[in-house]
């Protein structure tokens, strides 16, 4: 004989198939809930050494930034994400260090953002409408180093959060 379970203890074992990953998307999209992605749990860089930076001054007290910055420095992310059109923020710091940065999805350029400004500029937000994603699952969320400014004097990259809001 085999003993039960003790009260209150139970395994649910269950595949994780994308159809069951469209139905919590479809559940985060009817509360009207966005993506955000931290920018220090990235999973992978392809090119370039990237740190995490604590201060108050930060959106979340974090940023996250190219240590030894250079053109083409990038840092990837995975989201999972449903078909369809999205609004894009990206919350980082201007200054006049830093790069021309590309965001892009699946190695596609969503949005080009430029980072310099002749002073420092906490918390600044930047937004891109109308991105498409024409599948759902899991995507790679990508930014990269893509030249500077004329007027910057390095290629600094850094982001403090990644937000997708699903418009459509």
């Amino acid at each position: 004989m085999v003993a039960p379970d003790p009260p209150g203890v139970h395994e649910v074992t269950q595949a994780c198939t994308v159809a069951n990953y469209e139905k919590l998307l479809d559940v985060i999209e009817a509360l009207g809930a966005s993506i955000e992605i931290n920018p220090w749990f990235y999973d992978t860089i392809t090119q370039g050494t990237f740190i995490s930076k604590v201060d108050t001054v930060y959106y979340r007290d974090m940023l996250f930034y190219n240590a030894s910055p250079a053109d083409g420095d990038q840092v990837n992310y995975k989201a999972l994400m449903k078909a369809g059109t999205y609004s894009f923020k990206l919350i980082h710091t201007k200054n006049s260090t830093f790069g021309i940065w590309k965001m892009l999805i699946d190695d596609v350029e969503k949005a080009i953002i430029d980072g310099y400004n002749s002073s420092v500029q906490y918390n600044s937000i930047n937004i891109t409408n109308n991105i498409v994603v024409s599948t759902t699952g899991f995507k790679t969320i990508s930014m990269k180093v893509d030249g500077k400014n004329e007027s910057s004097s390095n290629y600094y990259l850094n982001v403090s959060g990644l937000v997708f809001q699903k418009t459509a």
